[in-house]
């Protein structure tokens, strides 16, 4: 079932404008794209923006005054202090028209490597770009790792290959490795070599009391 958002169009714009709806729990929002014949500034309710953008839901229908346009989520406006949103711009589509979008990549399983000592998991791609059709956007992309031994570093090119979806990441990219960790050995540090007059100083120490009267006796 796609999710809908509530939104009315508003005649007025201006910052004014977009304080006052602020004010009342609304934000300014803008649609426009391929399925629209002009662009429509709208009102949509803050709270069900929040609570869509939380559940990372990027595809939904504009309810707009009981008409549904299907859209994407293109852009979100936050503010510098406190990270309200400002304003939010959809791009309207039709059922033929190709996405590309960024996804979540999910590792399921526990790895073969990981019942090693000292192995560590890393994953290295969290979102990856795709291209599709709307209705074959996934949610997300799943990698079962249950095969990853120790050494192995599984790429793009190894991500599963789902019907009518296209990765547009390359496809050398790194997702997740499966390593030892290194341990730092804590290396003594080399003993300061004595400066030139502790040096003189230690070679006359270091010398007998015998050496010394002989010295004398020559000076005489």
């Amino acid at each position: 079932m796609a999710t809908t958002l509530q939104a009315e169009k508003r005649e007025k714009s201006g910052k004014y404008i977009a304080f006052a709806l602020r004010k009342i729990g609304k934000i300014p929002a803008v649609a426009y794209g391929p399925a629209l014949k002009e662009n429509l500034n709208l009102a949509v309710n803050q709270k069900e923006l929040n609570q869509i953008l939380a559940s990372g839901v990027r595809l939904l229908d504009l309810d707009i005054g009981g008409q549904k346009q299907m859209a994407v989520i293109k852009d979100i406006q936050h503010a510098t202090i406190g990270n309200d949103i400002l304003h939010a711009d959809f791009r309207a589509i039709n059922d033929d028209t190709k996405l590309h979008l960024t996804v979540e990549v999910t590792l399921k399983g526990e790895a073969a490597g990981s019942a090693q000592t000292g192995a560590l998991i890393e994953q290295n791609l969290h979102r990856i770009t795709i291209e599709c059709l709307p209705k074959d956007l996934p949610a997300e992309i799943v990698l079962d790792i249950s095969k990853l031994e120790v050494g192995n570093v599984w790429f793009v090119s190894d991500l599963p290959q789902l019907p009518k979806v296209r990765y547009v990441t390359h496809a050398e990219v790194p997702v997740v490795s499966c390593r030892l960790k290194t341990e730092e050995v804590e290396k003594a540090p080399a003993e300061a070599a004595p400066a030139e007059g502790d040096a003189a100083k230690t070679d006359a120490a270091a010398k007998p009391d015998g050496a010394a009267k002989v010295k004398d006796e020559k000076k005489k």
